[in-house]
């Protein structure tokens, strides 16, 4: 895969949940080429590819790959060129231009699909969503209104879903780069957590991403990583529907979800997921992702590294890193203060953030100054293939 962007999905999530999908295609096969254009395509015999000669973004030598099939998945342009020859309003960069009926600016011509822009329900800006799920929801409504009814199409979230092999990515909304390029004050938080009851035999784990504007408390979106079942993107799902209506996190911390073990956890993610943005937003839960922790650990011996689970969890990171990696189980970190150092960052681990959450409000409360928190624990390094 040959891919001009630094990760792949650019735009639609955050590098860390790309990075998480990356590893997994890896495992089954797919070597990727980051930061790369393709420069040309050579043929060869019966009029077959044969080579793609590719090179980095900013220059740099070449590189050829022998090629039996070269697919060019480059994004598609809305065909507007009916609607200009008509007269009708498009915009600069493509796509007609519709009010909330789908009335193009001849109020007796309709249109819709991927020929139009639509109002987004989180910036209000126009955009180009071409789903064949939109363009049903829309045939209906343009139906409606040429037999003599007054319909409105809503404004929309931008949801999706790509199946990768066993897993699957899907989001809706904005992601935390969308929203910054939207120039909104936006802040992500990630959090891995069960499918299912934990005591459920069958279970995998799943990872959202939530992304918020800072003084609204405003949810803008929500990227998921999971497998191949349908409980991530439910989750999704769960949060377009409710997009439109400018929910705030409190909004996910008390959504009522259908409960029962085979299908969920008692504490829903999307409840957590609400709770840890509140914490976030509040200025209790100071933390970073799996990619910044990658860096830390990086960087040498500028941070304290603090396992807060039990000593048999955290034991092959000990005997691994014995002069980097520490460990006091959560419960103990309130009679163990003075093993802590108060001159460096500390940096907490747990399996998914929870637990070094609550070690994070203890050592807040005995004043320790500099103390980070890592959102999805050991779960979210693991699935991101930070290398430790």
């Amino acid at each position: 895969m040959v891919e001009i962007a630094d990760q792949i999905l650019p735009g639609l999530v955050s590098p860390t949940l790309a990075h998480m999908a990356q590893r997994h295609m890896e495992e089954k096969g797919v070597t990727f080429r980051l930061g790369h254009g393709v420069k040309a395509l050579r043929g060869g015999e019966g009029g077959r590819v044969s080579t793609a000669v590719i090179g980095p973004r900013d220059g740099g030598d070449a590189e050829e790959l022998e090629a039996e099939l070269v697919i060019a998945a480059a994004g598609v342009t809305p065909n507007d060129q009916l609607a200009r020859e008509a007269g009708l309003d498009v915009h600069e960069r493509g796509g007609i231009l519709v009010d909330d009926r789908l009335r193009s600016s001849d109020p007796d011509i309709f249109a819709g699909g991927d020929c139009v822009l639509q109002r987004s329900a989180v910036t209000g800006a126009s955009v180009f969503l071409p789903l064949g799920s939109m363009a049903n929801r829309q045939g209906r409504i343009i139906g409606n209104n040429l037999a003599g009814r007054d319909d409105a199409f809503p404004e929309v979230c931008g949801s999706f879903v790509v199946k990768l092999f066993e897993t699957m990515l899907s989001g809706t909304g904005l992601s935390l780069a969308g929203a910054q390029r939207a120039g909104l004050d936006a802040v992500s938080v990630l959090m891995v957590q069960l499918d299912r009851a934990h005591f459920y035999p069958e279970k995998e784990l799943m990872t959202l991403e939530l992304v918020v504007e800072r003084g609204t408390r405003r949810v803008l979106g929500v990227q998921g990583f999971g497998g191949k079942g349908d409980a991530t993107v439910g989750r999704i799902n769960a949060v377009a529907a409710i997009l439109p209506g400018k929910p705030t996190v409190e909004a996910l911390c008390t959504m009522e979800l259908a409960y029962s073990p085979p299908f969920a956890s008692a504490m829903d993610i999307l409840n957590s997921l609400g709770n840890v943005a509140a914490n976030v937003l509040d200025g209790l839960n100071r933390g970073v992702g799996p990619d910044e922790f990658g860096r830390l650990w990086a960087d040498g011996d500028g941070a304290y590294f603090l396992d807060c689970r039990e000593a048999a969890d955290a034991k092959p990171f000990l005997q691994r890193h014995p002069d980097r990696w520490h460990n006091i189980p959560q419960g103990q970190i309130k009679d163990r203060l003075d093993e802590i150092p108060r001159d460096k960052t500390v940096v907490l681990v747990c399996n998914t953030g929870a637990r070094s959450y609550e070690a994070q409000v203890t050592l807040d409360d005995a004043g320790f100054k500099d103390v980070l928190n890592i959102h999805g624990g050991m779960a979210g390094i693991r699935k991101s293939g930070v290398d430790i």
